[in-house]
């Protein structure tokens, strides 16, 4: 057996796109084990705002995702897995019958550019991902990487001078924005870097979760991202009760803590809105920290929503893939102080629903339905009770919260675009792949980069016998 990035397994048999030879100590070197981690870790440097927003991750794509075309054709695209190929498909329809309204052709141009690309990128990683079983080395690499994401805008919030955690969360000062260009987009990764993170909670030790999570949130509320902060909520929530069920917990009790909460969370709302209990010292906290900033971003968006809706009457398939920052319109809607063109939709289904039309809409739904569908699948073989992996259930958790924080925060930010949203559906899907297709069998020892844990029962494809 052997060690690669702090996991002890023998490798998998190599499968169509392994790209995996032997070196004359019979010790197996794959080139793609070493892009994926380089992905992960570059994932998250942007810091090139504009338009295109290239980033150092691109050169490494595209000289990627080249050699894997040239793989692809010269094997007849044998064992290629396409993922999320209907709705993707539905997606397509409806953007290109959208660009018969488009204002700027050339911009719906470049969007769907940018549309290719990510998703070659994840039929890429897909088909990379699903020959390295559970991943554990890529979840621990992102780990890693969105603490020091993190740690960095902190530093960088600190250095204005915001020294301590309420001014951290004040409604005025710096935003940690970190490596990203602006500071939603690094709420977002952040988000799904926590749920990352939970995914490992069977297969690392506790002081690194706690560590990762402490940073995570510190860096979440440096942000002072209202829409990043209740999608991690709604993602907690949707976590909580999902372990709370894989541990065999009865479905009632689930829903009587449930109802609980939501009776007390009326019962405060009562005291304060009617008989005004506490009223004085509830304005003044939320005047003091971001939660202050959620009334003015909700006005904004309102206002942007509804000049695109007028648009959208005009259009009904859509005025183009992009092309609602083409609009000319009123100072206040306007993209930044000099330009005329209209700020983005805010959402990726209203975006989806103006810009592209009802059909690319239902596409985006039918994505994310499938995505839903392949975690429950998986989650499913756990509540059978048939032979599973030890990191099944926590991994399964994870990945519905991911998913319900990632929709709750479409309602109010365009992320479709963001590579690490992409990175989140490939492991999602490649590491489901084979627990879906076949029975688990075997075991894998495994041992951490933060600690040993016990072997594992893992999908046959996963595993090579010792001698």
């Amino acid at each position: 057996m052997r060690e690669v990035a702090g996991l002890a397994t023998s490798p998998p048999s190599p499968g169509p796109y392994s790209g995996v030879s032997a070196s004359p100590a019979g010790r197996r070197f794959d080139p793609w084990r070493l892009y994926l981690l380089a992905a992960t870790i570059l994932v998250p440097v942007l810091l090139t705002p504009g338009p295109v927003q290239l980033a150092p991750i691109d050169a490494l794509n595209a000289a990627a995702i080249g050699i894997f075309l040239l793989v692809s054709a010269h094997r007849g695209g044998s064992g290629l897995r396409i993922p999320f190929l209907a709705p993707v498909t539905v997606i397509s329809i409806g953007s290109l019958l959208s660009i018969t309204n488009a204002r700027s052709v050339p911009l719906s141009l470049l969007t769907l550019l940018q549309d290719v690309y990510l998703y070659l990128w994840l039929i890429l990683l897909v088909n990379m991902m699903a020959q390295h079983g559970r991943l554990r080395p890529i979840r621990i690499a992102w780990a890693w990487t969105a603490i020091g994401t993190a740690l960095f805008g902190l530093i960088v919030v600190l250095a204005h001078g915001h020294g301590s955690i309420a001014e951290i969360v004040a409604p005025r000062g710096a935003r940690a924005i970190s490596t990203f260009t602006n500071p939603n987009y690094f709420a977002d990764y952040l988000v799904l870097s926590f749920f990352i993170v939970l995914s490992t909670t069977d297969e690392v030790g506790r002081r690194f979760r706690a560590f990762a999570v402490i940073v995570l949130l510190l860096g979440l509320l440096s942000t002072k991202s209202n829409g990043g902060a209740i999608a991690l909520l709604s993602g907690l929530a949707a976590w909580g009760i999902a372990r709370a069920y894989m541990r065999r917990i009865r479905p009632m009790a689930i829903v009587g803590a449930a109802t609980l909460a939501i009776a007390l969370a009326v019962l405060g709302w009562s005291l304060v809105s009617e008989w005004r209990l506490g009223a004085g010292a509830l304005n003044r906290l939320r005047e003091g920290s971001y939660a202050g900033r959620m009334e003015h971003s909700s006005e904004s968006r309102l206002r942007i929503w509804s000049q695109l809706k007028e648009t959208y009457s005009r259009s009904p398939l859509g005025i183009g893939p992009g092309n609602s920052r083409a609009l000319i319109v009123p100072v206040e809607q306007r993209q930044r102080p000099g330009s005329l063109q209209s700020k983005e939709a805010h959402s990726d289904y209203l975006g989806f629903a103006i810009e592209r039309g009802p059909i690319a809409l239902v596409g985006l739904l039918m994505l994310i339905g499938e995505a839903f569908g392949r975690v429950g699948r998986f989650w499913s073989r756990l509540a059978r009770g048939e032979p599973r992996p030890v990191w099944g259930s926590a991994f399964a958790a994870a990945m519905i919260a991911g998913l319900v924080a990632s929709s709750v925060h479409s309602l109010v930010i365009e992320k479709l675009h963001f590579r690490h949203f992409w990175l989140f559906l490939a492991v999602l899907y490649a590491a489901t792949e084979d627990t879906i297709a076949q029975p688990a069998s075997g075991a894998e020892s495994s041992s951490s980069l933060l600690g040993s844990r016990p072997a594992l029962n893992l999908p046959r494809n996963h595993l090579q016998e010792t001698k």
